[in-house]
């Protein structure tokens, strides 16, 4: 069989075609990857922003809670401080969970260890307010001060340390999409053959 110009002409443009359907199925492939590689990291990093948050809405809001308590006595607001904390300590082993960088880990365990010195003296807050001894419940609300703005100072370290996290974890996915996207265009243009 032999093989004039017009075949070879005609088996050249096919192959290029099939060569064309090829790259673009690639290209299809890496760019639905590409979008599944950021709905992943975005649902990842919404909820580290939301855990880290999260937690420091809790502690401030146990604070608020107990403060009001020792000025009004109302048993409603220990129930409320009981949730705030349960809260933030579900979050706080949730976040621990997800998280891989060893500073955000040791920051998740500094706020676990200042809040629970907070939340030990907030109980005995509201054993005194309960015995109606305003003088301890005046002294133990000055200590609590510090282990609570040492948890707080340490929630909002780790909120920024998420941010920060975040940020570069979009910068790089950005930077490898743009890069996929360009490798799969250029595959397609012939540039890297």
């Amino acid at each position: 069989m032999s093989w004039n110009i017009s075949k070879k002409i005609t088996a050249s443009f096919l192959a290029v075609i099939a060569l064309v359907a090829i790259m673009s199925s690639f290209t299809y492939y890496e760019v639905g990857q590409l979008n599944d590689m950021h709905i992943t990291s975005a649902k990842s990093n919404l909820e580290k922003m939301y855990l880290s948050q999260g937690i420091a809405l809790d502690i401030a809001n146990e604070a608020v809670a107990m403060r009001r308590y020792n000025f009004t006595g109302d048993p409603n607001d220990i129930t409320v401080f009981t949730a705030y904390r349960n809260q933030a300590n579900e979050k706080l082993q949730q976040l621990d969970a997800i998280l891989l960088l060893q500073k955000n880990k040791d920051l998740i365990q500094r706020v676990q260890q200042e809040k629970n010195k907070y939340e030990g003296i907030a109980e005995k807050s509201f054993i005194a307010k309960k015995a109606n001894d305003a003088a301890t419940v005046s002294l133990l609300m000055n200590e609590a001060g510090a282990p609570y703005k040492a948890s707080m100072s340490a929630a909002q370290e780790m909120v920024r340390n998420v941010d920060d996290f975040v940020k570069a974890d979009e910068e790089a996915a950005i930077e490898l999409g743009d890069l996929k996207l360009v490798l799969a265009g250029g595959l397609r243009a012939g540039k890297f053959w």
